[in-house]
């Protein structure tokens, strides 16, 4: 009986190892996603936006068809 009870225990221990190891690597995902996105942000807030046309657009309207 004692070695049935051990037996779960260590599984158990092993299940929420596991369970731990894998909420830290969402949470490091979580902050690489979020430093990502706060760059983008600040990047998007300091900077102007750009006017003008695309020059590529703008070859697709000459090319000849066929």
């Amino acid at each position: 009986m004692n070695n049935h009870l051990s037996e779960h225990q260590e599984k158990d221990t092993y299940e929420s190892e596991e369970a731990l190891e894998r909420n830290i690597r969402k949470a490091k995902t979580t902050q690489t996603l979020d430093a990502a996105a706060n760059k983008i942000g600040d990047f998007l807030k300091s900077s102007q936006p750009r006017m003008g046309k695309s020059t590529h657009l703008h070859r697709l309207d000459k090319t000849p068809c066929g």
